[in-house]
């Protein structure tokens, strides 16, 4: 539920108004504008990249994604974004990133 609180009319009392409401079935589908994932380059596995592939392509939708690679020997980074593809948070990226001990990920959300 989205909203914002407000002054009742006449009084100094408090109410809110609902502005909008999702399903949380469909929270992370609708909800997210961006992905940021950071991950060492050692852990940058065939397995890992293919799944991140055929998830995107078979999840097109709005949601941006960015890669930060970051190397802490040479203390170095490299950041890639995503520019014309988007894809659709789904639950099967949510899980493999969650199992995924070695990503630090985290969420942009619209307002």
């Amino acid at each position: 539920i989205c909203g914002y609180f407000r002054t009742r009319y006449n009084g100094e009392d408090y109410e809110f108004k609902i502005t909008s409401i999702n399903l949380l079935e469909t929270a992370k589908m609708n909800l997210t504008k961006q992905l940021e994932i950071c991950v060492e380059p050692a852990s940058l596995t065939n397995e890992f990249v293919h799944f991140v592939e055929n998830n995107i392509k078979s999840n097109p939708g709005k949601s941006t994604i960015k890669f930060r690679i970051k190397e802490p020997q040479e203390n170095l980074e490299v950041v890639l974004n995503s520019i014309d593809k988007g894809f659709t948070m789904n639950e099967e990226m949510a899980e493999y990133l969650l199992d995924n001990p070695d990503v630090e990920v985290s969420v942009g959300l619209l307002n």
